[in-house]
């Protein structure tokens, strides 16, 4: 997942060093695998679930803190293992040829787990949202949601492929009011970017896949920024590693 250029648009990459009110403007924060921490922004982030948010989280997610000492309580430390509703026990390594996976428990779908994954256990507060599949641990939780005052935080205890990513960010995107650029058909692969000048839309589209790929547009009426002219059915191809951009106007 990209803070940038992702099918729903852009996405704010916002430092550390925020304060609270700041993040007061955002319904959804990622916090992806940050491993050392200090407590000031500890307290930010149970502010700001407990005021309202969503906030995400993953392995490996505030381990030690600011001197690179590992926390002695639960982790993720220093109070952040409440607001995600785990406590997180070891974690496991993979090698190339060992498998697991990831079962969601709502629909069955089965994705791979790759390199690492967490084993945890899930609070009373929490919904188990998907269980490993394989190995000793299989049935444990591997995805949890939990309430945390006003607020929800999720949390993913291992690293996926994209597919799975997909699959865990689209009912927390959908929650936090974030709508896609461009169509559901179109593959993960590729990623789009708008900006509005002057009430004329800018719609940057990339391929950052290994393989030609068609695509659709938002709905609205589009040129090709480049040539000017209306968009043909060429317009809609993109070559491996491609980049096209439109001009046009969204519906009202």
């Amino acid at each position: 997942f990209f803070f940038s250029g992702t099918p729903y648009g852009d996405f704010d990459e916002v430092p550390t060093e925020a304060n609270a009110d700041y993040l007061k403007q955002y319904s959804l924060l990622l916090h992806m695998g940050w491993n050392t921490m200090i407590g000031e922004d500890y307290d930010k982030l149970r502010e700001f679930v407990r005021n309202g948010g969503t906030l995400v989280g993953t392995y490996w997610s505030g381990y030690v803190n600011e001197e690179n000492l590992c926390y002695t309580g639960p982790c993720p430390g220093d109070g952040l293992s409440n607001v995600f509703g785990v406590r997180v026990e070891e974690y496991d390594g993979f090698s190339e040829k060992d498998r697991q996976a990831i079962i969601w428990k709502n629909n069955g779908k089965e994705y791979e787990v790759k390199h690492v994954a967490e084993r945890f256990r899930a609070a009373d507060t929490a919904e188990v949202m998907a269980v490993y599949a394989n190995d000793f641990y299989a049935g444990e939780p591997a995805v949890v949601r939990n309430d945390f005052g006003k607020g929800q935080a999720w949390y993913l205890g291992a690293r996926t492929d994209v597919d799975m990513l997909q699959e865990f960010y689209k009912p927390i995107l959908q929650k936090a009011g974030a709508k896609r650029l461009l169509p559901d058909s179109v593959p993960a692969e590729i990623h789009a970017s708008m900006r509005i000048l002057d009430d004329q839309a800018w719609l940057f589209v990339f391929n950052l896949g290994e393989k030609q790929e068609q695509i659709q547009l938002p709905d609205g009426v589009w040129s090709n920024a480049e040539s000017g002219q209306n968009v043909s059915p060429e317009d809609l191809i993109l070559k491996p590693y491609d980049v096209k951009i439109f001009t046009g106007s969204l519906p009202a």
